[in-house]
């Protein structure tokens, strides 16, 4: 179940080749630091207050279709609007998974009038259309998503929280 917690590890393909059978242990350590949490937030200011961010994250630079052509896509949906007159506010926030978008939240997400959040993960490849639905399955994104992929061209899916894949929606929702 959602409530129970579950880890796991990326690690190079060669490496896990090169592992034999049996019980590991991992030692993960990890240090508190002055440090910002490096980030980048760029928006497109609508009529409205009400934002609606986009979510993309740069951790995993090997891995550039997990997490990093999210971002990229995000930015140039906020460069495309430019220029444009719309109803709400459009942001996109590039930053490191979960952690990022945890303390956004935190410290701004509300202040900027965040109503709704999208995570963007493995845009452009090629591969079908695939939404990821919130926890309560009842979100603006939610239907709208929803709506949209009824109507795409491409073969699209739309599949519970949590299931398949898994990125920063658990900070959001």
């Amino acid at each position: 179940s959602e409530a129970e917690r579950q880890w796991g590890f990326c690690l190079p393909h060669r490496v896990r080749q090169s592992l034999t059978g049996g019980a590991y242990n991992v030692e993960i350590v990890t240090e508190f630091t002055d440090h910002p949490t490096e980030m980048a937030l760029q928006t497109h200011h609508g009529a409205s207050r009400d934002s609606l961010l986009l979510v993309g994250h740069f951790d995993h630079p090997a891995q550039c279709g997990d997490g990093l052509l999210g971002c990229i896509a995000g930015h140039e949906i906020i460069h495309r609007l430019s220029g444009r007159e719309t109803r709400l506010s459009y942001r996109i926030l590039s930053t490191v998974e979960i952690v990022g978008s945890v303390l956004y939240c935190g410290d701004r997400a509300h202040d900027d009038g965040v109503e709704e959040a999208l995570f963007c993960a493995i845009s452009g490849v090629q591969a079908p259309l695939l939404y990821a639905q919130s926890l309560h399955q009842a979100g603006a994104v939610d239907r709208a998503m929803k709506h949209i992929l009824q109507h795409a061209r491409e073969t699209a899916s739309v599949i519970p929280f949590r299931t398949g894949i898994g990125n920063d929606e658990t900070a959001f929702d």
